[in-house]
């Protein structure tokens, strides 16, 4: 039975292209890690990605004898394959039976990469690629793969001014330092795919912003600018590192947060002043005899 593979990062998202850099790295990772005790260390790259990118991978071009480049062939699961005769020695019906058991796990493996990839693909994208009869029965990977780097692999000015306003918002209360860094560190390197690479400067004072409200996180910040006063030597990394290192350690106090003990706004002399006596017998009595004496009053002319 056909399978599919979770994908963490999907396209069918409020903002696809700022997911796509994350979405695309994770195809290619899984890719990269399937059948490779038959395609060897690129697994199932060949088939996801365009001839010209996997021309491109590190090992797959070299120079031969006459100066020309050579591309690293894929492993054949076309051409078709014809059967040993009658005759034919053990060795080649081994070889033919172990061929044809590696074709079918490489398709068995595309197949399904190819339905997870339609599980995070958008339904218009795929409404779009599909044969009007067979739906997506002859889209490869590859063009699949292809067609949503067109679609969502250029940002424009919206996807920026959305990328800035994540950095610059505040760290939620139930939100650790480790993730609010991965937040920045991802979109970071969105930027930095985009022709958009961020100073050091610009990482570490949004990192700041975001931790404007958070007393913890502010102070360890304090303590890594002590420790680095050139800006110069204020890496974006090394303050995540110190805020991870210092700021679970750091516990707010009253006065620290700017709160008055409750004691300290009483009335001095009311704070001083010894406790009253508790009321006498004869003080107790009193509403008594004077509820008696009305009583009196009342019944007397009779």
């Amino acid at each position: 039975m056909i399978s599919i593979y979770a994908f963490v990062h999907s396209l069918k998202t409020a903002n696809p292209r700022i997911t796509f850099h994350k979405h695309q790295l994770e195809i290619i990772s899984y890719a990269s890690t399937q059948c490779t005790e038959i395609t060897g260390p690129t697994g199932l790259l060949a088939w996801l990605l365009s001839p010209d990118q996997w021309a491109a991978i590190p090992g797959n071009s070299v120079v031969n004898a006459h100066g020309v480049v050579v591309v690293a062939a894929i492993f054949d699961i076309i051409t078709p394959q014809d059967a040993p005769a009658g005759n034919a020695g053990n060795a080649a019906v081994k070889l033919y039976e172990m061929n044809r058991s590696d074709r079918h796990k490489i398709k068995q493996a595309i197949q399904v990469m190819k339905n997870s990839m339609l599980a995070v693909t958008p339904q218009s994208d795929i409404s779009e690629q599909s044969n009007p009869i067979y739906g997506m029965l002859g889209v490869t990977t590859a063009q699949m793969f292809a067609h949503s780097h067109r679609n969502y692999g250029v940002l424009n000015q919206e996807d920026f001014t959305v990328i800035f306003s994540i950095l610059q918002t505040a760290k939620l209360p139930t939100q650790d330092y480790a993730t609010l860094a991965e937040v920045h560190r991802d979109l970071y390197s969105l930027l930095a795919s985009a022709g958009q690479p961020q100073t050091e400067l610009t990482k570490t004072t949004l990192l700041t912003e975001a931790l404007k409200d958070d007393y913890a996180g502010k102070e360890a910040i304090r303590l890594f600018v002590q420790t680095h006063p050139a800006m110069l030597t204020r890496i974006f990394e090394d303050m995540v590192a110190a805020i991870i290192l210092h700021a679970p350690t750091i516990v707010p106090t009253t006065a620290s947060l700017g709160y008055a003990n409750a004691t300290s706004v009483t009335n001095p002399a009311s704070a001083t002043a010894p406790p009253a006596p508790p009321p006498t017998q004869h003080q107790r009595m009193k509403p008594v005899w004077r509820s008696l004496s009305q009583l009196r009053r009342r019944i007397s002319p009779l």
